[in-house]
């Protein structure tokens, strides 16, 4: 993961962390679910205001109910920006 650059805007939100350029605050945050008997494979991704749209993370959870907890946990973990809606 690239670290931003020095140039920060002085036009934040107050959803921005102050050493987070605003340019790269997530527009959406989506989660994939690949769900198998045994397993939930998941990826996260964010679509950026450029309209890129970055893969941040992904990996494998035993498709149980101790499994959907730490899926859960891990997506907090990755959530790093506010956004207005959050649909599963």
């Amino acid at each position: 993961m690239s670290t931003p650059s020095s140039n920060t805007s002085s036009n934040t939100s107050s959803n921005t962390p102050s050493n987070t350029p605003s340019c790269l605050t997530p527009l959406k945050y989506c989660v994939g679910i690949d769900v198998a008997k045994d397993s939930l494979k998941v990826c996260l991704s964010v679509l950026l205001p450029d309209l890129q749209i970055k893969v941040k993370a992904s990996t494998q959870f035993a498709n149980t109910e101790k499994g959907f907890e730490l899926f859960w946990a891990w997506v907090n973990k990755h959530y790093k920006h506010k956004v207005d809606a959050v649909k599963v």
